[in-house]
């Protein structure tokens, strides 16, 4: 009888490696290819608080109407230029390819990740619901905090098991939820790993980056910057604009890896057995 073949297992290191050099060497794509993604994300980020300058809450957990537009536009935005980066390496220049294929893959990713965002809403909205005054322990306040934790660990999990989905879906190629859990059989926390190490300089750097700018225009002896200058929100939106494209990038290099890898591998192993 034979055995079934081990399951084929991808080089962290390796990947890390490529998602860098493709991103930074040829850094200049980013503009080419998401310059309108760019702006947008840009408006984004810059109009409300030049619109609604010196805003507060009360409640820093709350969020207001123009918190859940601008996390829509920030998806449709970020996510049509993932599909395009994923274009860009598994297909070839994406501004050659039929805009009818992009449009496909860009619906299946919005339709993905809605489905994972909606998973993650939906623990965090039970969460804070618990936390409200009914719950007076601070004991039983720990716990549903540790238990949401859990779930949104367990999540991520399944997303990551099923991550193919993404880069298959962009490059026309879509896979079912069975085919991308048993493709990536072996290589789920490889895969979260490598996308702690891709992301976590960069996410590094852009917090050090802006702790510094507010710690420099900060007036002394204050802890809040209640109207901060028009130079400073325009600043600060083009630093997190472009951090956000710059990961989105590299998430999108990361798994279009693990994809050619995983699935080069199995066409590979096939071909003998036919």
């Amino acid at each position: 009888m034979d055995q079934a073949a081990p399951p084929h297992k991808v080089a962290i290191g390796a990947i890390v490696r490529f998602a860098y050099r493709n991103v930074f060497g040829r850094i200049g794509l980013i503009s080419e290819l998401g310059w309108i993604m760019l702006l947008i994300l840009l408006a984004a980020s810059i109009l409300p608080a030049l619109l609604l300058p010196g805003t507060s809450r009360s409640d820093p957990l709350r969020l207001d109407p123009s918190d859940y537009a601008q996390a829509g536009v920030t998806l449709l935005a970020l996510s049509a230029f993932a599909v395009r980066w994923h274009q860009l390496i598994l297909l070839g220049d994406p501004r050659r390819l039929p805009p009818a294929l992009f449009l496909r893959a860009w619906l299946r990713f919005l339709i993905y990740g809605c489905v994972l965002y909606a998973a993650l809403g939906a623990i965090l909205a039970v969460t804070l619901l618990s936390m409200e005054p009914l719950i007076a322990s601070m004991t039983a306040k720990a716990v549903v905090a540790v238990a949401a934790l859990i779930l949104c660990w367990l999540t991520l999990l399944v997303a990551a098991r099923s991550a193919l989905l993404f880069p298959a879906a962009a490059c026309g190629k879509p896979l079912g939820v069975g085919s991308a859990w048993r493709l990536m059989g072996g290589n789920s926390w490889r895969l979260v790993w490598a996308s702690i190490l891709t992301a976590l300089p960069l996410k590094a750097a852009t917090f050090a980056i802006i702790a510094i700018l507010v710690a420099t225009i900060m007036p002394e002896g204050s802890e809040h910057l209640a109207t901060p200058p028009l130079g400073f929100v325009i600043l600060i939106g083009v630093i997190e604009t472009v951090s956000d494209m710059l990961l989105a990038a590299l998430g999108a290099s990361v798994l279009s890896s693990f994809y050619r890898e995983l699935v080069a591998w199995r066409a590979d192993s096939a071909a003998p057995a036919a």
